[in-house]
């Protein structure tokens, strides 16, 4: 027997010490297998501060201790779908958008292709897939929306024209394929755009972009969010990312909004 007991909690800094206590008593005289998880609104004060305060006993005693505040699921948003939908896994980190109220188009949320296949965005979403240019595709990659509304897939590399001036005409390596074939361009541009501000019945609450783990999917976001008034507390990105932008992915995504205008 495996038992999971989950605590959804909001403005909890009164109770949620002694909650967890009086829930890990009794849990420790059992001899089934268990845990304990905490799912935090994430707000800055209140239930989030208390629970920082507690790291220790939570670390010591929960089967999935604390990540960080930004990695925390929200129960007011989905979290709770996100946690009891994901199978469980020893130490891992759920990862969920943290949606917060705002008079802005949507969230934005950067993570590996690994990482699509286990983050559960409950919201209705929209998913832009980078791969490398001539990498092998087979149809919609593994994603954990619930509700996908639609979805594109562009190609280019992690390549900044500015660090292979030197190399522009030879073939690099692992791509075989030279720097002008590789770096982002106006057609790549041009179809995130059009998958993001396309009208649809219902908008998409999240923008979910996925790569290899390189700054691809970290570049499209702050190009697309920068643009389009997305607040740094709107936007996330997965445990396995590079948090820094590929300077010329940036500048050409955002070059691309006016192809579509």
């Amino acid at each position: 027997m495996y038992l999971s007991i989950i605590i959804p909690c909001y403005n909890e800094e009164t109770r949620i010490g002694k909650t967890l206590e009086a829930v890990h008593a009794y849990l420790k005289k059992q001899s089934y297998t268990w845990e304990i998880i905490v799912v935090d609104n994430g707000e800055m004060e209140g239930t989030g501060k208390a629970l920082w305060d507690i790291d220790a006993f939570v670390k010591e005693h929960c089967a999935f201790p604390l990540a960080p505040k930004k990695d925390r699921v929200d129960s007011a948003t989905g979290g709770f779908n996100a946690i009891i939908k994901n199978p469980r896994r020893a130490g891992m980190r759920i990862l969920s958008p943290r949606l917060t109220k705002g008079k802005f188009p949507f969230h934005l949320l950067a993570v590996s292709r690994e990482e699509l296949a286990r983050t559960n965005v409950a919201e209705p979403a929209i998913l832009i897939d980078v791969i490398d240019p001539g990498e092998p595709s087979n149809g919609q990659p593994v994603h954990g929306c619930d509700r996908l509304l639609d979805w594109c897939r562009v190609e280019f590399a992690d390549v900044d024209p500015a660090a292979v001036q030197d190399r522009w005409t030879e073939v690099l390596q692992p791509w075989g394929k030279t720097p002008a074939e590789l770096v982002i361009g106006r057609e790549a541009a041009k179809k995130i755009w059009s998958l993001v501000t396309k009208k649809r019945a219902e908008p998409p609450k999240v923008v979910v972009v996925a790569d290899a783990g390189d700054r691809r999917a970290w570049s499209v976001v702050k190009a697309i969010g920068g643009l389009m008034n997305v607040p740094e507390e709107a936007t996330a990105c997965g445990d396995n990312r590079i948090v820094e932008v590929n300077p010329h992915v940036v500048a050409q995504v955002k070059l691309g909004r006016a192809l579509v205008m």
